[in-house]
């Protein structure tokens, strides 16, 4: 005999108090099973003691389970195990509830429609799986992992130990979107990620923003990724028609980076922003790569910090777009080793006249009478001038 429940269930109980306690827990996602297969290993389960179909409804179903706060106690946060080696189809995208975990256990997402895959919340956390867009329609336009600023979004958020695969280019890994005024996401934590494939492998993308409504993206760490063959590995974006104060894309640490460009690469890192930090850059191949510019960082850049290692001697030549300067200080700190033997470290200047730069180093010079940008190089004593375009 069969029976439909949910929770905890003591012995004894009737059959009319099991679907009762059903109805209360699950909703509308139910599921018949036997005593003998109640278990975290068949079905989704939450630290309420609830168990749930293993289903992309099931999963949505147990976060909704533990979105519920307690009377005077504001929301309490729970985990949500999904079974190990399971491969979820996602139609409609599921979202977090606010303090919850989502812990996949090695199971694969796989994406079925054009939807963002997983929409992370206040304090919520994501770990342990795959999300694939094998099955997914083409094109592909939304997210993998979308962190979303409305509501405002604060603080301890984290995305972990997840690979993202996509194809062609299409499509973003992790997605930070502040697209409207008022719009915030700060203090969060993305660690141990690969992305693979898409057109933007992390997009931090502040749109929105006025002088009455402040939007920002600020204070973000990122650490330990490897990105293969995304368009675009690391892209930071604003809205430039609005001042600094208004809409900022600021203070977001980025460390220990692989990437592996392919011939659809436009850059590593393009940049807009102030105050990031991007530390321990390793760039594979650069020169395989079909987009001119590894590092690309726009006259709307202040105040960054770029430590790369690799690409090739020929990454200065080839792979520097860069307009960013101040009114007499140097607001980018780039150090860069290009090979073995060579280490290269880097300063702006904007001025009038040709900078004289030290031996073995490298500068980008704004000549404010003209308003042309020059990649200066100097190896052991022989400087060289390139303009940029």
């Amino acid at each position: 005999m069969t029976k439909i429940f949910s929770g905890r269930i003591l012995a004894g109980m009737t059959l009319l108090a099991l679907v009762v306690v059903a109805l209360y827990f699950v909703g509308s996602v139910t599921r018949t099973i036997s005593d003998t297969q109640d278990n975290m290993e068949t079905y989704v389960r939450n630290s309420n003691g609830n168990y749930f179909e293993a289903t992309e409804a099931g999963i949505q179903a147990a976060l909704d389970d533990i979105d519920k706060p307690k009377t005077g106690e504001g929301y309490q946060g729970g985990i949500v195990w999904v079974p190990g080696k399971k491969s979820i189809n996602i139609y409609n995208g599921i979202r977090m509830a606010n303090y919850s975990t989502l812990n996949l256990q090695g199971s694969v997402l796989m994406v079925r429609e054009d939807v963002d895959v997983v929409t992370m919340a206040y304090g919520s956390h994501l770990r342990n799986g795959r999300i694939h867009m094998y099955y997914a329609p083409s094109p592909f336009t939304k997210s993998a992992i979308l962190f979303d600023g409305e509501p405002i979004f604060w603080s301890q958020a984290t995305v972990q130990d997840m690979r993202l695969v996509s194809y062609d280019q299409e499509g973003i890994g992790i997605h930070y979107r502040a697209d409207s005024n008022g719009e915030i996401i700060a203090f969060t934590l993305c660690n141990n990620i690969e992305t693979h494939g898409f057109e933007y492998g992390l997009l931090l993308n502040c749109s929105g923003g006025t002088s009455s409504k402040i939007s920002y993206i600020n204070g973000n760490i990122f650490t330990n990724f490897v990105s293969i063959y995304d368009k675009y590995s690391v892209y930071l974006d604003r809205n430039t028609a609005e001042g600094y104060n208004y809409a900022t894309v600021d203070g977001n640490t980025f460390n220990n980076f692989q990437v592996q460009p392919g011939a659809p690469t436009e850059s590593c890192i393009r940049a807009i922003g102030r105050y990031n930090q991007f530390s321990n850059i390793f760039l594979w191949d650069w020169h395989a790569a079909g987009g001119a510019n590894a590092y690309h960082l726009t006259s709307d850049t202040q105040y960054t910090y770029l430590q790369f290692f690799g690409g090739g001697d020929d990454l200065l030549d080839e792979g520097f777009s860069n307009t960013a300067y101040d009114t007499g200080r140097s607001n980018l700190d780039i150090k860069g080793f290009l090979s073995t033997d060579n280490e290269i470290k880097g300063k702006i200047y904007s001025q009038t006249s040709e900078p004289n730069i030290e031996d073995d180093s490298f500068a980008f010079w704004h000549k404010t009478s003209t308003n042309e940008h020059y990649l200066i190089l100097d190896r052991a004593g022989t400087q060289v001038k390139t303009e940029l375009t």
